[in-house]
């Protein structure tokens, strides 16, 4: 029935059934969600939904396989009739033969993706070296390793500026539109928003690429970030947080890491703890913790790490997850410390940090519960004794 429509005529055989490859593709996702949702609903955040259909004079993904584009001469050559106007147009990376090329409809343009392959080097199971990454607004990254080496601050501010002047021309350009034709969007939007997600791209290949440098340099095996798929729910109110997209961010990093033999491992920041100052290591203390409803008093004092979860039987914490994440924790902490100006502010923050830290460890302890020596809180008084010595010392 398709095969005889005028569309499918239009685009030949071998292109139509790549766009039907897509649709396919797109229902199995929908029954398998479906089916997954029926079983574990709490792993989504809502009900899965039909795809949908297009409008009347709506667009769709366009795919040429290998078969209708071609390399030559670090060229895009196109074997497809309506295309071959293009020939000698578009310069790609790829040194060998495209594997496909997509043609996908934004608002206002087509933005072109050429699929292709590369060599990639092996990475060892070993986890010797290991970098991880915490993500935020004002630090838009802080990556912390195991090898000795300093920790690494980027600041978030370019990116913040970038979406601070989009938020101020947005609102701008959005009330004279309402006063004039009382319309919400405008070509001019759709520009200035473009223009903004090139220009965040553009940061995040920059920090992905200085981070994936840095990780080759100093021969770094594992490189672990965290996580949160309710990042964007959770944080509405939140203009930076909201509007920067991390996914992309995350993507960036997996794919570079695996070009570089570097293995990649993302997790969910869900049971790191700043009130704790450090991780719980073993999973069954969660799960305790939680009957007892003492996991809120243990919640991550950052702004997009969500609610320990009841259901903890998809977590995959392991010991070494825990440890990592515990330098998360420490180094959204020393963030903090950083603002707090003088030495000896910094010092009172530190202090009223441990002191806050030993009172819910006492809290857990009366209500019947021994951590393991792992996770508990000896090491708050470690702290609190070398930050007395140390400024006995220094006179501060």
């Amino acid at each position: 029935m398709v095969k005889e429509s005028e569309p499918y005529k239009d685009l030949g055989s071998n292109v139509g059934q790549g766009t039907l490859r897509i649709l396919d593709k797109a229902w199995k996702s929908f029954f398998k969600a479906i089916k997954d949702w029926s079983k574990n609903p709490s792993k989504y955040l809502g009900k899965p939904k039909l795809p949908k259909y297009r409008q009347k004079d709506g667009r769709f993904i366009l795919s040429l396989d290998s078969n209708k584009v071609k390399l030559k001469d670090e060229y895009v050559y196109f074997a497809w009739k309506p295309f071959k106007q293009f020939n000698h147009r578009f310069r790609t990376n790829a040194k060998e033969r495209i594997l496909q090329c997509r043609f996908i409809p934004k608002a206002s343009h087509y933005v072109m993706e050429i699929v292709y392959e590369i060599e990639v080097s092996d990475y060892t199971n070993s986890s010797d070296r290991v970098a991880a990454i915490d993500i935020g607004v004002d630090n838009f990254i802080t990556m912390v390793n195991n090898i000795g080496e300093n920790p690494i601050a980027v600041k978030g501010g370019v990116i913040k500026s970038i979406n601070q002047f989009y938020n101020k021309r947005k609102a701008e350009i959005q009330s004279e539109l309402k006063k004039i034709n009382k319309q919400d969007w405008s070509k001019q939007l759709q520009k200035l928003t473009d223009k903004r997600y090139e220009m965040i791209k553009y940061q995040m290949h920059c920090i992905s690429k200085y981070v994936i440098d840095w990780c080759v340099l100093c021969g770094i095996d594992t490189l672990i970030v965290g996580h949160n798929d309710e990042w964007k729910q959770k944080n509405k109110g939140m203009q930076n947080f909201t509007y920067i997209p991390y996914e992309m961010f995350i993507q960036m990093l997996s794919y570079k890491c695996e070009n570089n033999g570097i293995k990649f491992v993302e997790t969910e920041e869900r049971y790191t703890s700043g009130t704790l100052m450090s991780s719980l290591l073993l999973l069954p203390e969660i799960e305790t913790l939680n009957r007892m409803n003492l996991l809120p008093k243990i919640e991550s004092e950052s702004p997009f790490n969500s609610i320990i979860q009841p259901n903890l039987n998809d977590a995959g914490w392991t010991d070494e997850v825990s440890c990592l994440h515990n330098w998360h924790v420490l180094g959204s902490l020393l963030n903090e410390i950083e603002r707090q100006g003088s030495y000896t502010n910094r010092l009172n923050y530190i202090i009223s940090k441990i002191v806050s830290a030993s009172e819910i460890y006492r809290t857990i302890n009366e209500r019947g519960f021994q951590l393991d020596a792992k996770s508990g809180g000896s090491h708050l008084n470690m702290w609190l004794g070398a930050i007395s010595d140390f400024r006995t010392q220094a006179g501060i």
